[in-house]
């Protein structure tokens, strides 16, 4: 009766002592067929009481995992330190095995799948409360995991699972080209990179699938041109161009040589566009300007959004939907001149972001004050007052708050050491030293000499 109780704890105690080695991939430590995996390929997370069974670093041990969804899940290398610890990235059935790469601020850990990683959900632990947060969902996509031969169909796959279209290219012989997607409410944001190619959608085409949505695209590399509705424009890097997925359209895009394209793109429904649909229709297939006004707001949210998906929850992601639909509706309105048909609410919240961004541009300004930003986008100093009447700052506040951390930031970077304060307080628009250190111990409890001193003269590695 208990020889197979000593069995299960002999095969815990070896799966333990393996766990314990470190370094092994994930494919080693669950090889097809064992408990660790399912027999689709899929990774299953351990309950808490297996959890020695899972791989992990020699030099680090994972935090424990109350809380985590029981998903399949492969646990990527937790990182430590000042910032939260990456626990897992939940992957879909592989067809085709490969590796992949997971960066999380500079750590990596390779993560074994399939052609398509249907969904990243990551998780990570607030280090003061140790509670476990799931992180904005990130769906992956890329050719290069199949044969040379086999990429540029599963890219046809992909696009005709979205909307059907005919698509060409002098690279079908080797397309390689992947891509992630985020879902932000009924918003969807993704950062595709490509070969060059062409696509039309066809009034057939529309006929069979029509998702009733457009799509903004900012080019970030490479060039192109478009067609719709009547207009066409050529598109550069940091344009936006705007197309309709319920009307015929044609795109031509080109990589420079020996590079690939780049583009941001956002899928929004007709529904949600708070403009005229007629009005939007003069704006289709034109180029719009990405380094100015508007456009510059809207170029620089898309781009962090893209590049640091991981420093959002999965609660964010309504708000980020909001803060986008109003970035993009102000943004066409100001091509169109109609700011005015906007609702109130949409027009209040981004000239709120803009006034935001100007702040923030203007830090190193001695002369910036409430006065000045009220100024700066033609509104009293009342109105200005009463659009933060219900932030935890008034305007004054947040100046000077945004100028004490960008300080605190360059007083802690080791390379600028020997930079005197006075020139860091200068830089961030306190020309007066002894107000910027009586400030800068009022809000951060110590003096800046005091604080530099505590730091280690060196990054940490």
């Amino acid at each position: 009766m208990g020889r197979p109780g000593a069995r299960r704890a002999a095969r815990d105690r070896g799966r333990a002592g393996g766990a314990a080695q470190g370094g092994r991939s994930a494919e080693r430590a669950h090889p097809p067929g064992t408990p660790g995996r399912t027999a689709g390929g899929r990774w299953r997370l351990q309950p808490r009481h297996r959890r020695a069974a899972l791989p992990q670093p020699a030099d680090r041990r994972l935090p424990p995992l109350q809380g985590v969804p029981q998903t399949r899940c492969h646990l990527a290398r937790p990182i430590g330190g000042h910032r939260p610890a990456l626990l897992g990235a939940r992957l879909t059935a592989p067809t085709q095995e490969s590796q992949h790469r997971l960066t999380w601020h500079g750590s990596e850990r390779t993560l074994t799948c399939g052609p398509t990683i249907d969904t990243i959900v990551i998780f990570q632990v607030a280090p003061a409360r140790r509670e476990v947060i799931a992180l904005l969902p990130v769906h992956v996509f890329d050719t290069r995991v199949l044969p040379p031969s086999d990429r540029f169909g599963l890219w046809l796959e992909v696009v005709e699972s979205v909307a059907p279209a005919l698509i060409s290219s002098p690279h079908t012989a080797s397309f390689d080209a992947h891509a992630r997607s985020m879902e932000l409410g009924k918003l969807r944001l993704i950062d595709f990179t490509y070969p060059s190619l062409a696509m039309a959608r066809t009034a057939k085409l529309i006929r069979q699938a029509d998702p009733e949505n457009y799509q903004l695209a900012l080019t970030r590399t490479g060039y192109g041109a478009v067609r719709q509705h009547r207009q066409e424009a050529v598109v550069r890097g940091a344009e936006f161009t705007l197309l309709d997925y319920s009307r015929p359209f044609e795109v031509r895009q080109d990589a420079p040589p020996g590079e690939t394209l780049n583009s941001i793109t956002v899928n929004i429904p007709h529904a949600l566009l708070p403009l005229p649909s007629d009005k939007v229709s003069k704006l289709l297939a034109g180029s719009i300007c990405g380094s100015t006004g508007m456009g510059a707001l809207l170029a620089q949210f898309l781009r962090q959004i893209a590049r640091h998906p991981e420093q959002y929850t999965a609660a964010d992601a309504d708000r980020l939907s909001s803060i986008l639909l109003d970035l993009i509706a102000a943004t066409l309105a100001q091509q169109l001149d109609a700011e005015d048909a906007l609702p109130a609410d949409v027009q209040q919240h981004a000239l709120h972001v803009q006034i935001k961004a100007f702040i923030d541009r203007n830090l190193g300004d001695p002369e910036l004050s409430p006065g000045t930003v009220a100024a700066a986008h033609h509104i009293s100093l009342r109105t200005l007052h009463r659009m933060f009447a219900g932030e935890e700052t008034s305007v004054a506040e947040l100046i000077r708050r945004r100028r004490l951390e960008r300080c605190r930031r360059d007083l802690a970077n080791p390379l600028l050491r020997a930079e005197p304060i006075s020139v860091i307080a200068a830089r961030w628009g306190f020309p007066d030293k002894a107000h910027f250190s009586r400030l800068f111990r009022a809000t951060y409890g110590q003096p800046p000499r005091a604080f530099r001193q505590e730091l280690p003269l060196t990054p940490p590695r």
